[in-house]
């Protein structure tokens, strides 16, 4: 059922380099392409959920899709609770950026463990979950998978459906605040200038790309889709992100158009 809402991603990748619909480390762009398999999966998750609510697939579609590893899904299931939860936020007004963060992260927790029941939520089960966290995870991927958990607790504990968060027993996961690194004008100037002097055509046009990135703050899918051909115009970028579907015009140097604006794609 979720063909329909399928399509294909803006990069190609050689299919030995794949595993669980996750790019091997040893390419050079898997992390970027990984987020956007992650963030396409939610999607389609997402727009399965709104199927539903508007009538195109019934209730046991949408309970297999939600449910994928078969458990039972009785009252005393926690992810049926979860299940609940994500899909009267989607009916309530939450952002579909929201909803897709829940699925995902609810996705991650059943890929740990495809069945937890509320009595099986304790100090222990939540210590397991954040040594897995920390074992696969970025600080700050592990940091949002356990404030989910925790947010999915809290909201039980509300319902009456358990007593204590476990998590007020141990010391939480802190989200990631190291202090980014920035390039000077000075290096900037001299790298830019070192990469318009690069003779061979594709090696220039990666520190084209290099160059792109670092000038114009769009977002990672935007820069994921430009295209030399297609989004320069008269001297200015024109790019409608991906985000927002608003139109972006940015001015561009003189020396960066001579220099790296006639790649054919």
């Amino acid at each position: 059922q979720s063909r329909k809402y399928r399509k294909p991603l803006p990069f190609k990748i050689n299919p030995f380099l794949l595993e669980n619909n996750q790019v091997s480390d040893s390419h050079p762009f898997a992390r970027a392409y990984n987020a956007r398999i992650l963030k396409e999966i939610a999607d389609i998750n997402y727009k399965l959920i709104e199927a539903d609510r508007t009538g195109e697939l019934n209730a046991e579609i949408i309970k297999a899709t939600l449910n994928p590893s078969g458990a039972n899904n009785s009252d005393n299931n926690f992810f049926h609770f979860v299940n609940e939860i994500i899909k009267h936020r989607s009916e309530t007004g939450y952002s579909a950026n929201t909803i897709r963060q829940y699925i995902s992260q609810r996705k991650k927790l059943e890929d740990w463990k495809p069945v937890i029941k509320f009595s099986e939520i304790n100090i222990n089960l939540v210590t397991e979950y954040q040594k897995h966290l920390r074992k696969i995870n970025q600080p700050g991927g592990a940091w949002s998978s356990e404030k989910f958990f925790c947010l999915m607790i809290q909201i039980a504990i509300k319902k009456g459906l358990l007593k204590h968060n476990p998590y007020e027993e141990i010391n939480r996961i802190k989200p990631n605040h190291k202090l980014p690194r920035y390039l000077t004008d000075n290096e900037l100037s001299q790298l830019t200038d070192f990469i318009y002097q690069i003779g061979d055509p594709l090696t220039k046009k990666i520190g084209a790309y290099f160059i792109l990135a670092t000038c114009i703050g769009l977002r990672i899918s935007d820069q994921l889709k430009f295209n030399f051909t297609e989004h320069i115009r008269e001297g200015r970028i024109a790019i409608k992100t991906t985000k927002a579907k608003v139109p972006v015009y940015l001015k561009i140097s003189p020396a960066f158009h001579d220099n790296c604006c006639s790649f054919s794609q």
